[in-house]
């Protein structure tokens, strides 16, 4: 089975989901002890994408801005040392501003 692109090659960081299936499961750190306890570690990340769920007003946009940003960490502070990407439905301006709160 080949991996169909424009072009006809892929991008040589590309990887197959089979090979990504037998990777060893790692965890992003939450950063909250407890929570990361509550979880087995953290948020488990082997297959790329997380649903975060809840009530409103529950804090799902201030856990997910928070996993966004740990993601970028390196490994040595709880972190993936590697990206990320937001799907958000809302009004943009509010979860830049937050995000950008965070970030600094």
């Amino acid at each position: 089975i080949g991996m169909a692109t424009l072009g006809g090659v892929p991008p040589p960081d590309w990887e197959r989901a089979s090979a990504m299936a037998l990777r060893t499961p790692r965890q992003l750190s939450i950063g909250c002890p407890i929570l990361d306890h509550l979880l087995g570690g953290g948020i488990e990340t082997q297959h790329g994408i997380v649903e975060i769920a809840g009530q409103s007003g529950a804090g799902k946009s201030q856990l997910v801005l928070q996993l966004l940003l740990r993601a970028q960490l390196p490994i040595e502070h709880g972190g993936l040392a590697g990206g990320a990407v937001l799907l958000h439905t809302g009004t943009e301006s509010a979860i830049t501003n937050r995000l950008t709160q965070l970030a600094l």
